[in-house]
């Protein structure tokens, strides 16, 4: 396994209430994206990065910002990841249709009204070509509405300021960093 790969898996575990990488990776949940400029900030493997994931970890109350590379490489989001894809593609062409379970998504985190998601639903199969202009009207204002959402900085409580000693990972021997998690959860 290479370098950059153990060091990735071992920062997650350091970080995770788990201490195995099957178990330690579902603990872990996106919480926000945003670009920066290439090279700007390293992920936790090591590498520049220029899209920035920022993964939360509830259990531990822990946030890690890591590149989108890492995230889709080792972190298996599954379906999350597809309503990320849709809401990526939203903010792109603010007239596409949402799927279902970005509807639900929507509506689930309370970004649309039980109004806005029966109406996202009863129109998701339609292109904006077959919708009336009250239906294309509302459909782009729903959508503005989510992507406002999706984009909006989401607040988590402070990571807690646990000192790390230098030490070996036991799952992948890498060393482990030293000092305050802060230094390297906030990199």
């Amino acid at each position: 396994m290479p370098h950059y790969i153990e060091t990735f898996i071992c920062e997650i575990i350091k970080l995770s209430k788990t201490n195995t990488w099957d178990d330690a990776k579902y603990e872990w949940q996106v919480l926000n994206r945003y670009k920066c400029d290439f090279g700007a900030q390293r992920c936790l493997c090591g590498h520049r990065i220029g899209a920035v994931v920022v993964l939360y970890n509830p259990t531990t109350k822990q946030k890690v910002e890591v590149g989108n590379v890492c995230v889709k490489k080792f972190l298996d989001f599954g379906k999350k990841t597809k309503i990320m894809k849709m809401f990526r593609l939203i903010e792109a062409d603010i007239e596409q249709a949402l799927d279902k379970p970005s509807i639900n998504y929507a509506y689930q985190h309370q970004w649309i009204n039980d109004w806005e998601r029966k109406f996202l639903l009863s129109t998701e199969r339609f292109p904006i070509t077959e919708l009336s202009t009250a239906q294309t009207w509302k459909r782009i204002e729903i959508n503005k509405i989510v992507v406002g959402e999706f984009q909006k900085p989401k607040q988590i409580p402070k990571a807690e300021g646990k000192v790390v000693k230098a030490q070996r990972c036991s799952v992948c021997s890498v060393k482990l960093s030293t000092g305050n998690v802060n230094d390297t959860v906030n990199k």
